[in-house]
């Protein structure tokens, strides 16, 4: 018996720490999306043609804290800028999923930045999506209002170049199975082909490719791609710069995350419950970062609509 009830107590503190473990990657996951998890780094995996240029001597491949001014080095906006050269930057699925373009990227760089997405990691989101898990189906939404203001406000284009037989094929087998990095890569050296087979000599014809995996930037440059890696400074570690605009992303994705919160003691007899997810939010509620955000009382209940973005 005794045995019994120590295997029980086993289990409950397995699950709990299951739990934890789960909390604290979804929340840190949502965290990133709102662009709280400060600093940021950001270093360059160079191609042999890098390597030779005097880029390299001149910039250095690290960037440490993307707000910081360094002595005798240009701010993060112009080290980026003249590191990317006018060519086009090719956001992972990472990327697109956490939304470091918009949360981190083009908050600290003023420079024109041309974006284009590959298909693969639009049909990696559409089928993360189809699947039946509720997490993934909210990361696919959230990842498609991304794409949405990418487009709209920032003119990035998915890839001019049709995915040829192997890529569907590939992308069919490896779907899901976190091995779709080598079918990305290939599809970013056959979209540069494509400028190189009609000799096109603008720089936005090159592509550049913009990751949070450490693996997929040593990757793409062992295959002669430019990878720039952005990450947290100290991923060990949370570190919180909270500005308003940056506490209304934190709530808006604790929202999303848990469904809806409720916060009591605002006002007496008062409590507010703010609706991340409800039946029928549609791609443009995703995409004005749209909130129920309902008032109740012992007797009565007041619903609003707001937009915190979009």
């Amino acid at each position: 018996m005794t045995n019994l009830f120590g295997l029980a107590n086993s289990l409950v503190c397995l699950c709990a720490r299951v739990r934890r473990i789960l909390w604290k990657f979804c929340a840190r996951a949502r965290i990133d999306r709102a662009g709280a998890r400060t600093p940021y780094r950001c270093e360059v995996y160079p191609s042999a043609s890098s390597q030779k240029s005097d880029k390299q001597t001149k910039l250095g491949v690290l960037f440490g804290d993307l707000d910081k001014k360094y002595d005798g080095f240009p701010c993060f906006s112009d080290w980026f800028s003249e590191w990317v050269g006018g060519r086009t930057v090719a956001p992972d699925t990472g990327i697109i999923l956490n939304h470091y373009l918009t949360a981190v990227l083009f908050p600290r760089v003023s420079h024109k930045i041309w974006i284009r997405i590959p298909r693969l990691v639009v049909l990696e989101i559409e089928a993360r999506g189809n699947r039946n898990e509720r997490e993934g189906k909210r990361l696919a939404f959230s990842a498609f209002s991304e794409l949405r203001t990418l487009r709209l406000c920032h003119e990035a284009h998915v890839f001019y170049g049709e995915l040829e037989g192997p890529l569907l094929s590939g992308f069919s087998k490896f779907s899901g199975k976190n091995q779709m990095d080598p079918l990305i890569r290939r599809e970013i050296r056959n979209e540069t082909s494509i400028a190189d087979l009609y000799a096109t000599q603008k720089a936005q014809d090159k592509i550049v490719l913009l990751t949070r995996d450490l693996m997929m930037a040593c990757s793409a440059s062992a295959e002669d791609i430019d990878a720039f890696y952005v990450c947290t400074k100290k991923p060990e570690k949370m570190k919180f710069e909270i500005s308003t605009k940056i506490l209304t992303n934190v709530i808006l994705e604790m929202a999303v995350m848990f469904g809806k919160i409720r916060i009591d003691g605002l006002k007496e007899n008062e409590s507010l419950i703010l609706e991340g997810m409800w039946s029928g939010k549609s791609i443009m509620d995703w995409y004005k970062k749209r909130l129920m955000v309902k008032v109740t009382t012992s007797n009565s209940v007041r619903t609003k609509n707001y937009d915190t973005g979009g």
